[in-house]
């Protein structure tokens, strides 16, 4: 592999981690019914992300920059979208 490979590779796979790591801090953070586990969350929300988007990470980030939850749109509860904040997408950074 070239530098310029490594370096696409690396910063695609820090963007994944901080998505997932986004994802799973929704699902520990659930507080109404119904609860969603972290793969249901990914088939309502993250694959979708991934599919309007380069990068689910890149949706995330325009979330945070001009206070857009596109996630609205989804099946998932108010509390659950609310909890994808820009405060959280802030820290998710890579």
């Amino acid at each position: 592999m070239q530098e310029e490979d490594i370096a696409e590779c690396t910063a695609r796979f820090n963007k994944s981690k901080a998505v997932h790591s986004i994802m799973s801090h929704v699902v520990q953070q659930q507080t109404e019914e119904p609860f969603v586990e972290i793969e249901e969350l990914y088939k309502m929300v993250g694959w979708p992300l991934y599919k309007k988007f380069e990068h689910a990470y890149d949706s995330f980030k325009k979330a945070a920059r001009y206070q857009l939850i596109a996630l609205t749109e989804t099946d998932l509860t108010n509390s659950t979208v609310a909890r994808i904040s820009s405060k959280e997408l802030k820290c998710g950074r890579p």
